[in-house]
């Protein structure tokens, strides 16, 4: 008899807002992860969490100078060894954007409006370097007491923006990155802060590649899983529009 079970693959992003206000540390990642927790928990499901670890890296530095940084950074690497315990994934998940990032010390917060670096390949070779092998170390790091062989071996790029995979390919040999979770199928974005262009990969979800993130190839070393997408009638976007303006306007 045919079994009608699938398989899924779930992955959050573990980040905050882009904007003028970060929002919280508790609001974005602490509150919402626990409760994600709590219901995969119920379900004997485990999943995939892409940290934004450059958002670390700054909360690390500027805990230095403010105490509220050095609490939100204990209590992000507090719940990263958490999900690793409860037998999750934790892997890097870059967004350069944070490298002009404003703190707002009246709320905690950060101003994130500065769009130049969010792409990675705006970056220069040296600091998509730094950043990359950073990043690597630190998801190390948090688990290390835990599990030190713990191997950070996937990668989902902040705002999908793997192209050119040149940028890529070297800090993948060099921080034995395999697997590779950015391409958003048949979907394409050119602005000045995302460029990426997916409309020719194959139409499968889980591929082989080498040096080409959007050409199959099965002898390739690395593995591709591609991100499902549901479309949302123009409609249920205008009333999403229309009910975060007016929450906006009620509480800021």
């Amino acid at each position: 008899m045919q079994s009608n079970r699938k398989q899924i693959l779930v992955t959050f992003d573990y980040e905050m807002f882009l904007g003028n206000r970060s929002g919280s540390v508790d609001d974005c990642m602490i509150v919402p992860t626990r409760k994600l927790m709590a219901i995969m928990k119920r379900f004997g499901v485990k999943a995939l969490f892409f940290v934004d670890t450059v958002c670390l890296l700054q909360l690390k530095r500027n805990a230095v100078s403010y105490s509220a940084s050095e609490i939100d950074f204990s209590k992000v690497t507090a719940q990263l060894k958490e999900l690793v315990a409860a037998g999750h994934d934790i892997f890097p998940h870059i967004h350069p954007h944070w490298l002009d990032a404003v703190y707002i010390p009246e709320t905690n917060e950060w101003k994130l409006n500065n769009t130049r670096l969010y792409r990675f390949h705006n970056v220069s070779e040296t600091d998509q370097r730094i950043l990359f092998t950073k990043s690597v170390e630190l998801l190390k790091e948090i688990v290390h007491n835990q599990k030190p062989d713990y191997h950070v071996s996937g990668y989902r790029a902040g705002g999908w923006c793997i192209q050119p995979f040149s940028d890529f390919l070297p800090l993948f040999r060099e921080n034995n990155i395999l697997y590779e979770f950015s391409v958003l199928k048949d979907f394409y974005q050119f602005t000045d802060a995302q460029y990426f262009d997916f409309s020719e990969t194959p139409h499968k979800d889980i591929y082989r590649f080498s040096d080409d993130i959007c050409r199959e190839d099965p002898s390739g070393s690395l593995t591709q899983f591609t991100i499902s997408s549901l479309h949302i009638p123009p409609y249920i976007s205008l009333l999403n529009k229309l009910f975060l303006k007016i929450r906006y306007n009620l509480t800021g």
